[in-house]
């Protein structure tokens, strides 16, 4: 057994690659700088090579030392985690492993998960940030998406309806010759603004079109208009865009809260488009884990009582 080094022995060897001395590796370590080297000596006899080279201006890896150091890190790295998890309980939590889009993490859904954790300790959430399921490379208990919900071999629960409205700066408006928003905006007005502006979109451009009809407008939009203007792969981009100036953008409320409070956005039109793709958190059917479970339950009770 005493073939194998210490891990006392290793850590000496990390930490004296990493600040280039034995001196200061003993100080982080709470060792004595003879301790260090010694335990640095017992490895390399060990080994049968020599790790550092001893230079006037401190230490130096040599190539045996450097490739054994990048061989030994990543076990130093999980035996530290380890320790540290059986020493805080975490080993014993249940882990929900969920993905999620970026802006809809972002801008809603957190705060809600963040509320989860301290409501239940015992389950760790891993959120993976990406679009959809994934290519099933790297696996998750559940996904957050616009779906239409539940479909064969997958179940789902509704989180949000996604209900668009058309926003704009306050600084284009003023640009336009509008001073503010009307007491009762008029269709004229709309659509003076619309003609006027460029209609950002997302990827899910058909929504402009969904509005306006709704909106009993769009024959008033002239079809090249309505085709051209700005595209953003992500609609935090959109967001941003607006806000900007550069145009005029149909966004979810959630995304919206916050920049009209600030007054960093107007909205031009209080009747929505409600979009057949809400937000649902969807799983694999039969897949449903005790801490999948206990989410799924916290969920529907703070939909319930109108808290998600």
């Amino acid at each position: 057994m005493s073939y194998y080094p210490s891990y006392t022995a290793l850590k000496c060897l990390e930490v004296s690659a990493r600040l280039l001395s034995f001196t200061r590796a003993a100080r982080e370590l709470h060792l004595t700088q003879g301790a260090v080297s010694h335990h640095i000596a017992k490895l390399e006899a060990q080994l049968g090579v020599t790790l550092f080279e001893r230079q006037a201006g401190g230490l130096a890896l040599t190539a045996d030392g450097a490739w054994f150091l990048q061989q030994v890190t990543p076990a130093l790295q999980r035996i530290e985690a380890a320790t540290e998890g059986l020493r805080s309980g975490a080993h014993r939590q249940q882990v929900v492993r969920l993905s999620v889009q970026p802006t809809f993490a972002d801008y809603w859904l957190m705060p809600k998960l963040n509320r989860f954790s301290l409501d239940h300790p015992e389950i760790c959430l891993d959120i993976v940030v990406r679009s959809g399921d994934g290519d099933g490379s790297d696996p998750v208990d559940a996904w957050f998406e616009q779906s239409t919900g539940a479909a064969p071999g997958v179940d789902a629960i509704k989180i949000l309806d996604l209900i668009y409205k058309p926003y704009v700066s306050p600084a284009r408006l003023h640009a336009l010759g509008h001073c503010g928003m009307p007491a009762e905006p008029n269709a004229q007005a709309l659509v003076d603004i619309l003609r006027r502006s460029p209609l950002l979109k997302t990827t899910a451009a058909q929504v402009w079109e969904n509005w306006l009809r709704q909106k009993g407008i769009i024959s008033r939009i002239d079809p090249a208009h309505l085709n051209a203007g700005p595209r953003y792969a992500m609609v935090s981009l959109v967001l941003k865009a607006v806000m900007d100036g550069v145009g005029v953008a149909l966004l979810p409320g959630y995304l919206t809260t916050a920049p009209l409070a600030q007054g960093k956005l107007l909205c031009l039109d209080d009747e929505g488009w409600q979009s057949d793709r809400p937000y649902y958190l969807r799983w694999p059917a039969g897949r449903r884990s005790a801490g999948l479970a206990t989410l799924l339950d916290w969920m529907e009770r703070q939909i319930a009582s109108g808290m998600l």
